[in-house]
């Protein structure tokens, strides 16, 4: 069971309240045979996890909601095989110890004046919480990113979603795919590039220099183009001619606000299991 983040297109569409095991099949493309064990065994598991979805949506005011995904029929140890690695564990540093010595210089931030309590920029227009008149939402729907490390690549494209519907008033889907393929990483800042990892930053800069696509121009398959040949490089070969596709442009004025609140900033959090 996986929180909101973790939720695929058509998991969006499902209310739990309702929902059953056998629907579940069907929109998940499973295949186990009624008579078998592991029919059972899922079943088992997915309904454990349905009754955790619903108590958690039952309780009032909770700034988040559980959903229906991928991974509801089977067990945190297995999900857990898709939530990357701790690249600071690895390296032996202390995440705790690292974050005493980290944060922004407050000297150099510009003052952003004052700041409402509260925003959710998922807020419909008339909700106590939608704060602007240009956009009726500020944000597209979840992502899932898949056994990948390119949470870089979609906050970033979720970001400049959320600006462009600031500037323009209209919310585009932008491709997560183009950045992960095409931007650049030759320093290995944060991974190695791909779905080894890169950080926002120079994702921003491949989208300054090169505008971003749809997502329908240019899908999401979590493959990167590290170690690809032949066909699996198709969508890499692209990358030298999408610029001039761009939809979204950040040659224009979309980015030039401040990225202080109370505007939406790109996080890429690790994912995690409600216990």
């Amino acid at each position: 069971m996986l929180v909101v983040s973790a939720l695929t297109a058509s998991a969006q569409k499902i209310d739990p309240q309702h929902y059953t095991f056998e629907q579940f099949i069907t929109d998940f493309k499973r295949s186990y045979r009624p008579d078998s064990p592991e029919y059972a065994l899922r079943q088992q598991i997915f309904e454990e996890n349905l009754r955790g979805i619903r108590a958690h949506n039952a309780v009032v005011n909770q700034s988040w909601k559980l959903g229906i995904n991928r991974f509801s029929d089977r067990t945190a140890n297995e999900s857990a095989a898709f939530l990357g690695y701790n690249r600071l564990a690895e390296y032996g540093y202390d995440r705790k110890a690292l974050k005493k010595h980290q944060g922004p210089d407050l000297a150099m931030m510009p003052d952003a004046g004052p700041l409402p309590n509260a925003v959710d920029w998922s807020a419909r227009p008339g909700t106590p919480l939608h704060t602007w008149s240009n956009a009726p939402s500020l944000m597209t729907g979840q992502k899932e990113q898949g056994s990948c490390g390119s949470c870089w690549a979609l906050a970033v494209a979720a970001n400049v979603e959320s600006h462009t519907a600031l500037k323009t008033g209209s919310l585009p889907v932008l491709s997560s795919q183009q950045l992960l393929s095409c931007s650049p990483n030759p320093h290995h800042c944060g991974g190695k590039g791909g779905c080894d990892g890169s950080t926002p930053m120079l994702a921003y800069e491949y989208a300054q220099e090169n505008g971003l696509v749809t997502e329908e121009s240019f899908t999401y398959t979590a493959i990167d183009c590290i170690d690809c040949d032949g066909v699996d490089c198709d969508a890499c070969n692209r990358c030298s001619s999408i610029g001039a596709h761009a939809v979204v442009s950040l040659h224009a004025p979309i980015l030039t606000t401040s990225f202080t609140p109370p505007t939406p900033t790109p996080t890429s959090p690790a994912p995690a299991h409600p216990s």
